[in-house]
């Protein structure tokens, strides 16, 4: 069911936005690509089955820091052969993604190069649009952290947020390293 091209939110996805997000939250998580709406959907969905192993995380700004981390790639035009490949390399040759998206933020708007730098600053740029917004800093904290990989000090919202970007439910003593 992941990524699938005839794919429509479920009245249970529906229900998260309405509970979590405001009306203007609402209205900029419409205009993420479906992928990515998808993408946030599935990454709330997990995220709320680890909020379940541990009460004491804040439900409601992982949450809509779930719905909202991939904001940054509004615009972007991320199409799924892209996104294919980005994902494909990273499995293969992290490294080798890292440097060019790290020295592509000037190539042609459009380019693959330039797509490589978007994927690679998405977070951060989301983080920006959700603090013009107004949104909590803890929340947009945590929009920026989903660029990085999950570390034992990270707090647990950060870790949650993580382990579910991942496609990963964090269970107790997850959170430990």
């Amino acid at each position: 069911m992941y990524l699938r091209s005839d794919w429509s939110p479920s009245p249970e996805d529906l229900a998260l936005l309405e509970q979590y997000l405001t009306a203007e939250e609402r209205e900029l998580f419409e205009r993420m690509d479906p992928p990515d709406r998808q993408h946030s959907f599935k990454v709330a969905n997990l995220c709320a089955r680890s909020l379940d192993n541990f009460p004491d995380a804040n439900r409601d700004e992982v949450m809509k820091a779930a719905l909202l981390h991939d904001v940054g790639k509004i615009g972007a035009n991320l199409d799924l052969g892209f996104r294919t490949c980005w994902v494909l390399s990273q499995k293969v040759a992290p490294w080798l993604m890292d440097w060019l998206s790290l020295h592509s933020e000037h190539s042609r708007a459009g380019t693959f190069r330039h797509k490589m730098w978007l994927q690679r600053t998405h977070a951060h740029a989301g983080a920006q649009v959700l603090r013009e917004l107004g949104v909590a800093e803890t929340v947009c904290k945590m929009v920026e952290a989903t660029a990085t990989r999950r570390e034992p000090g990270d707090p647990l919202d950060w870790q949650i947020i993580k382990a579910a970007d991942g496609d990963v439910v964090l269970a107790p003593g997850d959170e430990k390293g």
